[in-house]
């Protein structure tokens, strides 16, 4: 790859303002005829690797690389969760499910057995105010 082939390819892929950056390495590589990792050569400037490793349907990557059940919420994202493996080029495998964040939802049996003449505690009131409005 030239400098040119490199130049072109991280403004368009990395980020716009790293074109400052890339003239340095032209200025340093104008005496040089080859770009490569071979002693004498010029190091190629980037090296862009992208992610490969995606989450199965249904779950997602904590920021350090645990995998959890459940959706994606904006206050995960927050806290650095994504789709893809924050641990890709460690790990050839997608890790098995270590946390889960699904909401965990009353049986049926625990909603009969409520007594909605003298629910106890905030939840169980809810409940009842909203099986009186059916």
């Amino acid at each position: 790859m030239k400098i040119r082939e490199i130049t072109e390819y991280v403004r368009n892929y990395v980020h716009p303002d790293v074109h400052t950056q890339l003239k340095k390495y032209e200025k340093r590589a104008t005496g040089r005829a080859r770009m490569g990792y071979a002693p004498g050569y010029m190091s190629y400037p980037y090296r862009v690797k992208a992610e490969t490793k995606e989450a199965p349907p249904g779950t997602y990557f904590t920021k350090t690389g645990n995998l959890v059940k459940g959706r994606l919420t904006k206050a995960a994202k927050a806290k650095g969760a994504r789709e893809t493996d924050p641990k890709d080029n460690q790990r050839s495998k997608v890790p098995p499910v270590t946390q889960s964040n699904e909401g965990k939802k009353w049986s049926k049996k625990y909603k009969k057995s409520i007594n909605c003449a003298n629910p106890k505690g905030f939840s169980q009131k809810a409940h009842c105010a909203g099986r009186k409005k059916k």
